[in-house]
């Protein structure tokens, strides 16, 4: 696991080298037609709790998620025992009415099927490019996307119309 840079332009500062971090170091996959949420993980349990933080702290099945999300199926689910090895914030718990994908995030690019955080580039689910549909753990919501329901995130995403590069932005804010 290697990561590479990548030169931006950072307007009056020049040419930047940022650091991507490769798919696997950030745990990227992509399930298709998922939102990545606690009712789909391996560690969910009724009523309302996760096994990875037992008992005591009550998760949001339809809208939490966390960086330890494992895709499973209701029969997976039932075949784990609760652990309470660990808290929400070690997990990165957080609620997400929409969804945790690549389409919500902030550093995600729809024109270049690119994500400003994670190297497209490298080993992994979606060879040579980061999908709307995918997820990771650097996931920070965009204020726009992460609000839209998916229909209305899948129109915006086939139009564009927030997936601006760092350069277009800029120029947009000195305009």
């Amino acid at each position: 696991m290697t990561a590479s840079t990548t030169p931006i332009d950072s307007g009056s500062v020049g040419i930047v080298l940022m650091t991507k971090q490769p798919k696997s170091s950030v745990l990227y996959l992509f399930r298709p037609e998922q939102e990545y949420t606690c009712d789909c993980c391996l560690f969910v349990q009724e009523p309302h709790t996760c096994k990875l933080f037992g008992a005591g702290f009550q998760i949001a099945p339809k809208t939490g998620g966390c960086n330890l999300f494992i895709h499973a199926d209701d029969a997976q689910q039932e075949q784990q025992a609760a652990l309470g090895i660990m808290t929400p914030e070690e997990a990165g718990y957080q609620d997400s009415a929409a969804g945790f994908t690549c389409g919500r995030c902030e550093y995600f690019q729809p024109k270049a099927e690119d994500c400003r955080q994670v190297d497209k580039g490298s080993e992994g689910d979606t060879p040579g490019k980061i999908v709307a549909g995918a997820c990771c753990n650097r996931w920070e919501a965009d204020p726009k996307r992460a609000k839209l329901d998916r229909a209305a995130l899948m129109t915006a995403l086939a139009g564009d119309q927030d997936g601006e590069t760092m350069r277009e932005y800029r120029e947009r804010r000195r305009a």
